[in-house]
């Protein structure tokens, strides 16, 4: 089996930091020429990355005014695809509203379409209603997100595969065109539950918009963390 953890196209190189930008697919500046010629303009200028969030049913918050469009984040990372080249794609992040399998094919097709260029940051996301409209309970984000974990991860990169859970059960299936490229698995959240999530279940931490105290605060776990794990 591939292991996804060697490959982490994202860490600081020789020349220092790396960096991404969000792109604007949501609110007022929601426009095609925004979202691509913008993630474009993106990669010209020399960032590493393009990033979008996700939601089904949303609400702008009191900073990002009061226009409710939402474009798909898949969608518009499968559009910036096609008029990039080196700009790695990623989420943070998806939230449990697609089931594994077809998240899986999903994020797969994305990095057959882009050359392997994504990373894929999931959290567990927060709205009752939002979940509910898709068919799964808010008490059981958690356990979502961790088979989805051990789904994907099975299917991108084995031949064949079983899974029997509490919430998902399949038997014998594959899915094709595989990842491109190992697919890195990203942990979203501010909390220090979410630093424990992203070193058991991922292979990286989305931090968010978190104050540089607060960062100091989680930097510590994570780094104690992940050392007992590779220890």
């Amino acid at each position: 089996m591939i292991d996804p953890t060697a490959f982490r196209p994202l860490d600081r190189t020789a020349d220092g930091m790396t960096y991404g930008v969000l792109v604007p697919h949501f609110g007022e500046d929601a426009s095609p020429r925004r979202i691509i010629d913008g993630a474009v303009l993106a990669e010209e200028a020399g960032f590493d990355a393009v990033w979008v969030r996700d939601h089904l049913l949303w609400t702008p918050h009191g900073m990002e005014g009061t226009n409710p469009t939402f474009v798909e984040p898949l969608t518009v990372l499968a559009a910036i695809a096609s008029r990039t080249s080196k700009v790695f794609l990623g989420t943070a992040v998806l939230i449990p509203l697609r089931w594994p399998l077809k998240l899986a094919q999903d994020l797969a097709s994305l990095s057959y379409l882009a050359g392997g260029r994504v990373i894929a940051g999931l959290g567990l996301g927060s709205g009752e209603k939002e979940l509910g409209a898709v068919g799964f309970k808010r008490s059981d984000r958690k356990k979502i997100f961790v088979e989805t974990t051990e789904i994907v991860r099975k299917v991108w990169y084995q031949d064949s595969m079983d899974h029997h859970g509490e919430l998902f059960d399949y038997e014998d299936v594959a899915i094709y065109p595989k990842p491109v490229a190992p697919i890195p698995l990203w942990y979203g959240g501010t909390t220090t539950r979410s630093v424990e999530n992203a070193v058991a279940y991922c292979d990286g931490w989305v931090p968010g918009r978190t104050p540089v105290d607060t960062l100091d605060d989680r930097l510590r776990p994570l780094d104690e963390l992940s050392a007992q794990k590779q220890a």
